[in-house]
This record gives structure tokens, C-alpha cells and sequence, in this order.
């Protein structure tokens, strides 16, 4: 387990620091409210070292240093698509639009602040991976866990969050199923009372299980069910600190998101099985795909099934009454029963209340040309 986190140095600080055997070397960095570092208090240890000096002493970096101004539209990293349906896409975003999307969400939806502590179960090849170290970037720490979060210990992620004191913690919402599927009472084992914001993303959040994390794991703390994707690091919709949370909903639609649901004939719904589709711009949009001539391939993913549109290739319905919206499932994969959609996560609601059942997988299947 590691934290990562900036570290505001004082006496006291040093002091702890100076304990730490096995911590080798401490990098100071200039704030933005001061031009110059006192050494003094650091001399008698070579564990601590300026920035500059730290720069200086890499070899692999080119003398002298310097932080390049960029363009807002810049290039900041490739994000791979998972290629289920079709050769993986390369999708290039931005730095400006990367930054302006997660200072958005960490800062403004969940309100995070310097004291935060983030625990979020990811692996590097997941867009949360960047997200999360944009967390690092914008505001607070971050707890990071790199083993097995079932195996062998299933309680570790919730164990790591109570030994870390995290305040937001977050993993896909399988992980969840697992944990009340143990129906074990988790707040009575481990001290998670400091956890006030819960976030569950990957895929939809039942129901039950909103139910389970609220009776089981967090009671005081929002249930922040997010959803969005690698085609935009960062999400359409999640959560609000200032809204009720609705069991199997996501909260809200998030800033700067023109979020509706269209039928197939491309006309807005409410309260109705959809097409997610966005209406206009948005910041963390896509600048473009390696080796895309002309757009061809970044059109015909996003636009060509409604004509200015981008379309998501989720399935959702946007819930008039609370705002909330339930999420169900990739568009991909929803069944079409006699001209009927069903999105799989009802039929996965269903199956996964027996525990008779370990694993089960929704698909149609054509009997006398008919899907049955």
C-alpha cells in the first residue's frame, strides 16, 4: 500500500520524516505563495533535496529543465478502447480538456478538498487510473492497493480503507455484488466512519446493493454512481453532494453535459428506455484516433448513428420525476425482443438474486428467425 499526497513541510514534519528508514529521499517543492525554500532546517540529512536539484540529478532529463507551455488542445496521453465491438480505437485526449473535465468532477460534484483521501481499486490500463491521479493532481491524496482485492483476503480494500482513514472510496460496481454477496457488516469490523463518499462505476450499480452499501459499509456516506468512459475520461453523469441519493440511479447529469435520451427514430425521451446521446460539446471530448485519416473512424464511432449527435452506445433512462438516471447497459448489448429493448442489466437483476446461480450471461438467440 502506498499514499501519495502532498506534504506541507513544518518542524514537526521533518521530524517524523527524519524516522522513516525507509524512506530515501524527500523532494521540496516551491508553493505558489513563496520563491524560495530555507535549507537550513534540512541540512544535517541528504533525505532532503530541492526540485531543481532533484531535476538536475536525473540524467535521462534534459538540461535545463523547463515546464513547456502548452496549447489547451495539446496532446496529454492515448487512451485505448477495450475492442469488444471492433479493432481497439486510439484515442488521443487532451490536456486542457482532460484537466478542465476532472477539476470539474473531483472539485465541484464531489466537493473534495485537501484533507481527502482517495482509495479507488483500479488498474493502470483503466480510465480510472487517470482520473484518480488527476484527484492527486487537483486536490487531496490518493491510497493506491496493488494486489488482488478478493484474493486471498476479500476484506483488504475495505481493511486498507480503514487503516489509511480514506474519506472517498471507490471500485467497480462488481466488487460491490461480491461484498454483499459475503452479507457481511463491514462498518462493525473495520473503521470506516471517516468514508463520505462512495463511488461505483464499470458498469450498473443494482438496486440491492446500493441498498447493501448503505446498510453494510457507509451508511453516512453518498453513494456516488458514475458512469461515462475512456471515449471521454470522465462522466456524463454521478454524483451531487447536494441531492437525495435514489437505490439504482445515478444522481444527476453532470456540469456542462447536454445529456438525452433518444429513441431509435432519434427523437428525446423521458422516462423511457434510450440511446444515451450528448447534444452538444464538451470539453473532454476526443481531439482525435492515431492514425485516423480524415476522421473517418472518430465519426463514424460517435456521430454517424445520429447526424450531429454524439451517441454514446449506452442504454439508459433519464428519470423525469428525480433527475437521477438509471443506467442499462452498453447499447451493443441489449436484446431486441419483437422490436422491444431490453437492456441486459434487468435481465442480470433477475438471475442475480438467486444464489443458486455463480455466473450467468444475457444473449439473444435467433430460434425460426425470430430472436427468443
Amino acid at each position: 500500500m502506498w499514499k501519495l499526497g502532498p506534504l506541507r513541510i513544518s518542524i514537526p514534519s521533518v521530524a517524523v520524516l527524519d524516522e522513516i528508514r525507509s524512506l530515501t529521499k524527500v523532494v521540496l517543492i516551491h508553493s505558489l505563495n513563496s520563491t524560495t525554500i530555507d535549507f537550513n532546517n534540512y541540512r544535517h540529512s541528504e533525505k532532503y533535496e530541492s526540485f531543481h536539484f532533484f531535476v538536475k540529478s536525473v540524467k535521462s532529463i534534459p538540461s535545463p529543465f523547463i515546464f513547456e507551455k502548452v496549447p489547451f488542445s495539446h496532446p496529454l496521453f492515448v487512451m485505448f478502447s477495450s475492442g469488444t465491438t471492433g479493432t481497439p480505437k486510439a484515442i488521443v485526449h487532451t490536456a486542457g480538456g482532460t484537466l478542465l473535465k476532472h477539476v470539474e468532477e473531483h472539485l465541484i460534484q464531489a466537493n473534495s478538498q485537501s484533507s481527502d483521501r482517495i482509495l479507488f481499486y483500479t488498474t493502470c490500463g483503466w480510465m480510472m487510473w487517470n482520473w484518480v491521479m488527476s484527484f492527486f493532481f487537483c486536490v487531496g491524496s490518493v491510497v493506491l492497493y496493488d494486489e488482488s482485492p478478493l484474493e486471498p483476503d476479500p476484506h483488504i480494500i475495505l481493511k486498507v480503507a480503514s487503516v489509511s482513514k480514506a474519506t472517498i472510496i471507490g471500485m467497480g460496481a462488481k466488487m460491490y455484488d461480491e461484498y454483499a454477496k459475503m452479507n457481511v457488516d463491514f462498518k462493525s469490523l473495520y473503521d470506516l466512519r471517516r468514508v463520505r463518499l462512495v463511488y461505483s462505476t464499470g458498469s450498473p450499480l443494482k438496486s440491492t446493493t446500493f441498498d447493501f452499501i448503505n446498510r453494510n459499509i457507509a451508511p453516512e456516506a453518498i453513494i456516488g454512481s458514475i458512469s461515462g468512459g475512456t471515449d471521454i475520461i470522465g462522466c456524463f453523469m454521478g454524483c451531487s453532494l447536494s441531492l437525495p441519493v435514489y437505490a439504482g440511479e445515478c444522481q444527476c447529469l453532470y456540469l456542462g453535459m447536454n445529456v438525452k435520451t433518444f429513441d431509435h427514430n432519434g427523437q428525446a425521451v423521458e422516462d423511457q428506455q434510450g440511446e444515451l446521446v450528448c447534444l452538444t460539446p464538451f470539453p473532454s471530448m476526443p481531439s482525435h484516433f492515431l492514425g485516423d485519416i480524415d476522421h473517418i473512424r472518430y465519426k463514424k464511432a460517435y456521430f454517424e448513428r445520429f447526424k450531429g449527435v454524439w451517441a454514446h452506445g449506452d442504454f439508459c433512462l433519464i428519470n423525469s420525476s428525480t433527475g437521477g438516471v438509471i443506467m442499462l447497459g452498453r447499447s451493443d448489448a441489449t436484446l431486441n425482443r419483437g422490436g422491444v429493448r431490453i437492456g441486459t442489466a434487468e435481465i442480470y437483476a433477475i438471475v442475480e438474486t438467486f444464489v443458486e446461480i455463480s455466473d450467468s450471461i444475457a444473449a439473444g438467440r435467433f430460434v425460426y428467425g425470430h430472436i427468443g
